[in-house]
């Protein structure tokens, strides 16, 4: 008999079905895939397709499901995680206000890799050198505050300014609610 928390579930990994679980498997990948297409829609669009492709070649090359928990955030939605101890990173410093970065949780064989997932694990799953070898930048690396289900593309300290007076050029006084919109 399958599992009933199952069915709570946002996706199931074909793994955790047994037996007749065939709809429901179908039914929690459909939305599985209209979240994360929903997230990536929200990013900046040079960013959307490598995004896209980040997460394809991470489920068709090493076999794990990807849930995109976080893409595109407004200024509040960063205060509010770092008002909660999410994040140390204030509003508009961040790769997420802009559209340019994403976290991820993922799920293979019944194992879970989040932010709880040690270093080492992340590393054993080939998703970071994967990214890397894409092009992205990687959280686990960040020495400050690593954050391993974190990934941006051509992002760090030394574009946040470039990227901050883009928005404030195309903008004016409504950049802080356009970043996901910036053009380079």
């Amino acid at each position: 008999m399958m599992d009933q928390s199952l069915r709570t579930k946002k996706w199931v990994s074909p793994l955790l079905l047994a037996g007749g679980g065939l709809l429901l498997l179908a039914a929690a990948a459909a939305r599985r895939l209209s979240a994360n297409a929903r997230e990536i829609a929200l990013l900046n669009p040079m960013a959307r397709a490598r995004f896209r492709e980040l997460v394809r070649r991470i489920e068709q090359e090493l076999g794990w499901t990807v849930v995109i928990t976080s893409g595109y955030r407004t200024p509040s939605d960063q205060e509010i995680l770092r008002a909660q101890g999410q994040t140390s990173t204030k509003a508009m410093r961040s790769s997420h206000n802009f559209g340019m970065g994403i976290d991820i949780v993922c799920y293979r064989h019944g194992r879970k890799l989040g932010k709880a997932s040690s270093k080492r694990a992340w590393l054993e799953s080939g998703i970071p050198q994967l990214a890397k070898g894409m092009g992205f930048r990687w959280g686990g690396d960040f020495t400050r505050e690593p954050d391993r289900v974190h990934f941006d593309w051509q992002w760090g300290p030394q574009v946040v300014k470039r990227w901050q007076d883009s928005a404030k050029a195309q903008f004016g006084e409504d950049w802080m609610m356009n970043g996901n919109r910036v053009k380079m």
